[in-house]
């Protein structure tokens, strides 16, 4: 784990090594990893969130319980259960996916679309169907009020299919020559799309008319010498509320619409002019610390309303407050007010991989990059939330994270950014109790992660040390404890057997076979031990036989292991 920004902390939880690279490093250096420090500080909050070459999209179910992230090579979809931090399964597909959404509330119905104008719809088992649209496609939206998937791309037409019939319906015909990215407004029957030209078109989804109900021109305003990259809006999302619709352009251009308004009351203009290559409107989480934005963050709204835009260009994360422009001002920038206040966070894309696209967790402050890299971005930003609730020990490890980062005697100076384990140690239910540390549970000196606890690495020193001392002292007390009982207790008297004078050296083997099965618990012996063991007492006790250890003349002559002879 890693601080990647020091004014608003974000810490990005995907650096550092992948477990394979762990292995892989181990072994060629032949060395344990039980032993890298920085092995057993890494953080892996869902198994094998990665892909071989990189990822494209990640998408978070409607109910919050799955995540589906696509990449390649080879081209499949991955989806993981955040109840369980782990894989729910790795699909393969046949072509690399541009867009993905979610028909169900689960991860039972998903529809991708693929290059090669493939646009498959998947069932709980695998793919059920797959049909082909005329034009390559760039992006994808679901209408739930009238089960329409609406399909964008390299034309003017906006392919829709009905999900309940499974067929094509007559397309929408836009005034631009390529769409780039649509939208549907979560609250109102309402489609918007954006497109070559800088043209913003949206239509009511209920009219059978086919014509856009508005369109807006963003750089109606805007001399066409002053945009060096063309016109083009190449990215939508709306807000929770449905009111707010966020848009970013291919001139490295933020824009905020209020729906029922044709200019922009928010624009940002992003200081390296890159193509914005997705975005995403969203509302601050749940418990978000407001002190660390200031007032102008929440623009005259509540708090838990302050509205707030995420985008990505090819290198770049920028998140920013989308502050209200007070009533009857217009404001500069294009064609709105402008923003002079910095963005809240911004993160810089490391090792070269350019971002693709990215996902806010809902209602919280975790943020999912795909990347071109192996590992998927994954930053979490405490000023936008607190953590989701499948990993909710993040809050607490932060929080000590950022206490313990102040510099003593210099107010408001950070020390350098800590290791996130570096002052913390895991420990399972058995081992919290071998220390003695189960009145703790339910504390926050200890925090449930995964299958054991959290605990403070200077607490667990000082419980291990008690709690050797105190056993140590106990294995010595009662050492010597059984050694003073053994010393007085008398030996055990041991059976003399008296051997004959004639044939000893068989009366004695006799006599062991028959000890060797009384030993052996009592009928548990072997059915060849206890036939031998009869046949042996019966040789000692039969009158018939005890010449044979009487007499002389029946003594048996024992052969000489030296020279094999009598």
């Amino acid at each position: 784990m890693e601080v990647v920004s020091r004014s608003t902390r974000v810490y990005d939880l995907s650096s550092g090594k992948s477990l394979p690279d762990f292995v892989e490093h181990a072994q060629r250096h032949n060395k344990s990893l039980r032993r890298d420090a920085s092995f057993r500080r890494r953080i892996e909050l869902l198994q094998s969130f990665e892909f071989t070459v990189a990822s494209s999209s990640v998408k978070v179910s409607p109910d919050g319980s799955f995540i589906a992230a696509t990449g390649i090579y080879p081209p499949s979809v991955k989806v993981y259960e955040t109840s369980e931090l782990s894989l729910k399964f790795d699909r393969r597909v046949d072509s690399e996916v541009v867009d993905l959404i979610f028909l169900s509330q689960d991860y039972r119905k998903l529809v991708l679309l693929e290059f090669n104008r493939w646009v498959e719809f998947h069932a709980q088992g695998g793919r059920h169907h797959r049909i082909r649209v005329p034009k390559e496609g760039r992006c994808m939206s679901y209408d739930p009020d009238t089960c329409e998937v609406y399909v964008v791309g390299s034309s003017e037409d906006i392919y829709r299919i009905d999900v309940e019939t499974g067929v094509f319906e007559e397309p929408l015909k836009t005034t631009c020559a390529a769409l780039n990215a649509c939208a549907v407004c979560p609250t109102l029957p309402l489609l918007v799309t954006a497109g070559e030209g800088g043209i913003i078109e949206a239509w009511d989804t209920r009219a059978s008319t086919r014509r856009p109900a508005s369109t807006v021109d963003l750089y109606s305003t805007i001399d066409p010498s002053q945009l060096p990259n063309g016109r083009s809006a190449t990215a939508l999302s709306f807000s929770g509320n449905g009111l707010s619709l966020a848009v970013g352009c291919v001139n490295g251009i933020l824009q905020v619409l209020d729906i029922r308004s044709s200019r922009p009351y928010w624009s940002h203009a992003t200081k390296t002019s890159a193509a914005i290559r997705a975005v995403q409107c969203f509302h601050r989480g749940r418990a978000a610390r407001a002190s660390d934005f200031g007032d102008a963050a929440d623009g005259g709204a509540g708090t838990e309303q302050a509205l707030f835009v995420a985008a990505v260009d090819a290198q770049t994360l920028r998140v920013c407050s989308a502050a209200a422009a007070p009533a009857g001002e217009g404001g500069g920038g294009v064609g709105g007010s402008s923003s002079s206040s910095p963005p809240v966070a911004v993160v810089e894309s490391a090792g070269g991989g350019s971002f693709n696209s990215v996902c806010v967790y809902p209602d919280s402050g975790m943020v999912f990059v795909p990347r071109d890299d192996r590992r998927i971005g994954l930053y979490f930003i405490p000023t936008l939330g607190l953590a989701p609730t499948w990993c909710s020990f993040l809050d607490g490890l932060t929080e000590e994270l950022e206490e313990g980062s102040q510099a003593p005697g210099v107010e408001g100076d950070e020390g350098p950014p800590h290791p996130l384990y570096e002052d913390f140690r895991f420990v399972t239910q058995a081992q919290l109790a071998q220390l003695g540390a189960d009145h703790l549970l339910g504390t926050p000196l200890v925090r449930a992660y995964l299958h054991g606890y959290f605990m403070d690495a200077r607490l667990y020193s000082q419980l291990k040390a008690a709690t050797t001392t105190a056993s140590a002292y106990e294995l010595h007390r009662k050492q010597r404890i059984r050694d003073k009982m053994q010393d007085k207790q008398p030996m055990r008297i041991q059976v003399k057997h008296h051997l004959p004078k004639v044939n000893a050296a068989l009366a004695s083997r006799l006599q062991e076979t028959v000890q060797a099965a009384t030993q052996g618990g009592g009928g548990k012996a072997s059915k060849k031990v206890a036939a031998a063991a009869e046949r042996a007492s019966s040789l000692l006790t039969d009158k018939r036989f005890e010449k044979l250890f009487s007499n002389p003349d029946f003594a048996i002559m024992e052969e000489d292991e030296a020279t094999g002879g009598p």
